[in-house]
Order: C-alpha cells, then sequence, then structure tokens
C-alpha cells in the first residue's frame, strides 16, 4: 500500500501524510484528497473510520484507492460518505488486488 501511495505522491507531487495525521492548517489548502487504504470485502479499518469522523474535510473532493480483496467501489463510496458527508467523491475508487497492484476489472 505504501509503495501505491509513494507512486501517487511522485506522480501527483503532492504532500504524503498518515492517516490519523492532519496537515499543518487542516485540509483547506487542499482541493482533492487522495485516501489509500487497505480494505477486505469493502470494510473500512477502524483507523480509517475514526479518522474520517474526526476529520473536517468539507468540501474536498475525495479519491480512495483500497487494497485488498472483495471491495465494491459502491460500498466504499457510500460508508465514506457517510462519516464525510460534505465531502464530494472523484470519479472512481482505484482497486488494488493484494499486493497493491491494480485489480483486473
Amino acid at each position: 500500500m505504501s509503495s501505491a501511495a509513494e507512486t501517487l505522491q511522485d506522480t501527483l507531487r503532492g504532500d504524503l501524510l498518515e492517516i490519523g495525521s492532519q496537515p499543518e492548517g487542516g485540509f483547506a489548502s487542499y482541493e482533492f484528497i487522495l485516501l489509500g487504504f487497505a480494505a477486505q470485502d469493502s470494510v473500512l479499518p477502524e483507523a480509517v473510520e475514526t479518522f474520517l469522523a474526526e476529520s473536517d474535510m468539507g468540501a474536498r473532493t475525495i479519491y480512495p484507492f483500497v487494497a485488498g480483496e472483495g471491495n465494491d467501489e459502491e460500498t466504499i463510496f457510500s460508508a465514506i460518505s457517510q462519516l464525510q458527508p460534505g465531502a464530494l467523491m472523484g470519479a472512481g475508487v482505484l482497486l488494488l488486488d493484494g499486493e497493491g497492484d491494480r485489480a483486473a476489472a
């Protein structure tokens, strides 16, 4: 998972933060948030749920990228939206297999 996050950071020239940390000044300076985590059967990890519930991302657009097996785009979007109701959701979820490679569609 960390190699996928590092590749996205290098490609997009963004900031890389661990789940649970907040950027200085909050999320106000960010238009887009790429949220990466490992999940099984579309169940958000407790740390991700806590992070989303405790963070105020406002009307930022969240683009999830998720490693693991049995994950479903709609279920992931729904779970994130419930915890961040003001956030917008990107066009799709990047689903990665257990090795962090893009899953076959």
